[in-house]
This record gives structure tokens, sequence and C-alpha cells, in this order.
């Protein structure tokens, strides 16, 4: 019997080492999943932070897109003209910059689908002329805040953890539309002169 008794204790000792051993690498791992969750979540409020400051600005300037109007009456055709084209050259110059920010910022997200998502609807932003279609009936004001509303409604549903992104918004759906479009006339056009180049070769 104690001949036995060194060895039993032995195995319990063993045993009873293993089982904390098991334990410590729980808890490590625990802390270690906790830490990265908590550095996910600290960098996910950073990067919106960021954004939200940039999207707002964004959407300020949005507001100020200068709208076709008429002449006023009895201003000289050609001074209403360089004016409106200056007060477009000034707009514009600024909206880039802005936007050139936004799409810094998005580009540190890792999450694919908001990431391509932001990408995207700036693009159509950045692309004024390629929005011709949408702006028509609604006015570039409407299409340009739309697309910044639902870039926010994105950033702060990724934000909040929600499974899904928001539907696209009808601004950005119109957006998308006449960039299409847009870009296979372009194609199209292209095409075509092309072939006649080709034809005055031969």
């Amino acid at each position: 019997m104690d001949s036995i008794s060194p060895v039993s204790g032995l195995v319990g000792a063993v045993v009873g080492a293993s089982a904390s051993s098991i334990t410590t690498v729980r808890v490590l791992k625990a802390q270690l999943s906790d830490a990265r969750m908590a550095r996910a979540d600290a960098e996910r409020a950073s990067i919106v932070a960021s954004l939200a400051k940039g999207l707002e600005a964004l959407e300020e300037h949005a507001r100020l897109v200068p709208e076709k109007t008429q002449r006023p009456r009895g201003e000289d055709a050609r001074e209403f003209r360089m004016r409106q084209h200056e007060a477009e050259k000034q707009w514009e110059g600024i909206w880039h910059v802005k936007l050139h920010a936004v799409k810094i910022g998005a580009l540190e997200i890792r999450h694919e689908v908001l990431r391509g998502r932001l990408l995207d609807n700036i693009k159509y932003g950045d692309s004024l002329h390629m929005l011709e279609y949408a702006t028509h009936e609604h006015g570039r004001r409407w299409v340009l805040r739309g697309l910044v509303e639902d870039m926010t409604q994105c950033l702060f549903a990724w934000r909040r953890e929600e499974p899904d992104l928001p539907e696209p918004q009808r601004a950005v759906r119109e957006a998308k539309e006449s960039f299409e479009q847009k870009t296979e006339e372009w194609e199209i056009n292209a095409e075509a002169e092309e072939a006649d180049r080709q034809q005055r070769r031969s």
C-alpha cells in the first residue's frame, strides 16, 4: 500500500499539472481573443470617426453645388457664363479634394463589401460628367447628397456590426445607371472613331 502511494501521488500531480496547463492555455486564448476584439473595435471606431468627419464635410459641400440657373435680366450673357464657369470650377476643386480624403479613409477598411460600396459611390461622385442622366431630373445636389448619405448609412451599419449593409438609395441606383450608360456610349463612340480612322487609312 505504501509503495503504491508515491506513484499515486505522482500520477495525481501530473494530472493536476496537466489540468492546470490546459486551463492556463484556455485563459490565455480567451485573453488573446478579447485583446484582438478590443483592437478591432478600437480600429473600427477610429476609422468611423475619421470618415464621419470627412463625409459630413462632403455633405455640406454637396449642398453648395452650383445648379443651372437662368441669366438675370440685364446681365451680359458672356459675363454670366464666365461667372458660372468660375463658380463651377471653384466648387469642383474643393469637392474633389474632400472626396479624395474620404477615399483615403475608405481604403483603410478591411471589410471588403463596405469598402467596395464606398469606393463605388466615390467613383460616381468623382465623375460628375458621367451623372448627366441621373442629375437631369433631380439636379446634382439631390444626387450628390444621396451618394454621401448612402455612404454614411453604410458606415454606421458596419460600426453597429449589422449583418448586412443597407440597400442602395435611389440616388445611388440612378448614379450607377447613368455612369454605366455613359460608359457604354463612350465605348461605342470610341469604337466608331477607331473604325473611321481605319477606313481613312485604307
